[in-house]
């Protein structure tokens, strides 16, 4: 969908500086290693993103309830989630494989798996008692607020670099 693959597709191929398309896709790719990228030299590809990646970024009660949500549609496989784990499964066959891994590549699959987990918690609530499901539904959104407020004072403060060099 990048229009310059259509209007000038050599702009996509160049490689003379650092903000170049191919040059930032053989990072990505690991064939051409740069000091940045080296902090994942060591991770398994595709198992990284479901054990740190998506834990880190989003909270670990987010993160089972989106592979249990991306389970429960693989196993439920009807015409509504047929799409949404195909588009699921390619994106991330192509992007979980890259070396390196940011979160930044991940998060267009967050509403894809919002989606699946909210058709599992439609199901469960359906299926039993409607205070378990909003009791755990209530603890998933409370973490995310704490989750959220937690993070975002981390902007409240100087920075500590800026703190150290005052102090020097």
């Amino acid at each position: 969908l990048q229009p310059y693959l259509l209007t000038s597709p050599e702009l996509m191929l160049r490689m003379r500086t650092g903000t170049d398309f191919y040059y930032a896709a053989q990072v990505a790719r690991g064939e051409l290693l740069r000091i940045w990228s080296l902090a994942d030299y060591h991770t398994t590809p595709y198992l990284y993103h479901w054990t740190s990646l998506w834990p880190d970024g989003v909270g670990w009660p987010v993160a089972v309830l989106c592979a249990a949500g991306l389970v429960y549609g693989a196993i439920k496989a009807d015409r509504c989630t047929l799409p949404l784990l195909l588009w699921a499964g390619l994106y991330f066959a192509f992007t979980g494989g890259f070396h390196t891994k940011h979160i930044r590549y991940m998060l267009p699959l967050l509403p894809v798996l919002g989606l699946l987990a909210a058709g599992l918690i439609a199901a469960i609530y359906r299926r039993y008692p409607r205070g378990s499901v909003i009791a755990v539904t209530g603890a998933v959104v409370l973490h995310g607020v704490v989750y959220g407020v937690a993070f975002a004072t981390l902007y409240t403060r100087e920075d500590s670099r800026v703190s150290a060099a005052r102090w020097i």
